[in-house]
């Protein structure tokens, strides 16, 4: 359930350090679950990983957030029937 949504909900913490060269990636549920026309969702591929798998250290936050929203963009672009989803990619990078 995204934070704020819902009063009452409760939520699992948790910690972990990081390190300087460490991104960390927040996106809502319209990159993940955009679909082809076949019906099959970005999230069931391998196009997110290989779209990570090609950012390196000097890869800057808004080219990321560009580069994951434009492929999910594209995956989904031939869907004969119109759905409506947000798209927001959120990237952190620790210096």
């Amino acid at each position: 359930m995204p934070l704020g949504m819902m009063a009452g909900i409760s939520y699992r913490e948790i910690a972990f350090r990081l390190q300087s060269d460490d991104v960390v990636v927040f996106m809502t549920d319209g990159i993940i679950e955009a679909k082809d026309s076949s019906g099959q969702e970005y999230q069931e591929t391998d196009r997110l990983q290989q779209v990570i798998a090609q950012f390196t250290t000097d890869t800057k936050a808004m080219a990321m957030v560009s580069a994951l929203i434009d492929d999910a963009i594209t995956f989904g672009a031939d869907m004969t029937t119109e759905e409506e989803d947000d798209i927001t990619v959120v990237v952190v990078k620790v210096l």
